[in-house]
């Protein structure tokens, strides 16, 4: 016979393999959703620590005000536009054009409870970095509830708020 605590700790490493499956399957959607003319994905790099999630992308030669970042429970989506250099837009012809331009959008699903108040973004040096605080999990934890007692009741204590 199996522990019980081998089991929940099983399936629990269960569901997080299947998140990152779903994860990287959702990805792969939007990717080739995006394959059309004047759109790109930017690379990320999504990093997790104890108290934080950390992202960052790649976004050279975009503007602050060429962006937009939204937050809320289920996902971060970072979207915008990156404009040709002046450069490429007057060539007569390309030998070679590896870099992307267009519109560009990505979205990080969110496995982890974030503080959406206390989020910071910055770009510096062509890269956007986003820090999302987790919130403590306080799922499975006991908690002990104080019981108040009118004074008016006849044989019990009178009790206190601390």
């Amino acid at each position: 016979m199996i522990p019980v605590g081998f089991e929940r700790a099983e399936i629990e490493r269960l569901q997080r393999r299947f998140e990152r499956l779903f994860s990287v399957l959702q990805e792969s959607m939007e990717a080739e959703a995006m394959e059309t003319y004047g759109t790109f994905l930017p690379p990320v790099d999504i990093c997790e620590t104890p108290k934080a999630v950390w992202i960052c992308l790649e976004l050279a030669g975009v503007k602050v005000e060429e962006m937009l970042l939204t937050l809320n429970a289920r996902e971060l989506r970072i979207e915008g536009y990156k404009k040709a250099s002046k450069r490429t837009q007057k060539a007569i012809s390309h030998f070679c054009c590896e870099r992307l331009y267009g519109k560009f959008q990505r979205r990080v699903k969110l496995r982890w409870a974030i503080n959406l108040k206390k989020a910071k973004a910055e770009l510096r040096n062509g890269l956007l970095e986003i820090y999302l605080p987790k919130l403590k999990d306080r799922r499975g934890q006991t908690v002990k509830i104080p019981v108040k007692v009118e004074k008016g009741d006849r044989g019990t204590k009178q009790v206190t708020d601390e």
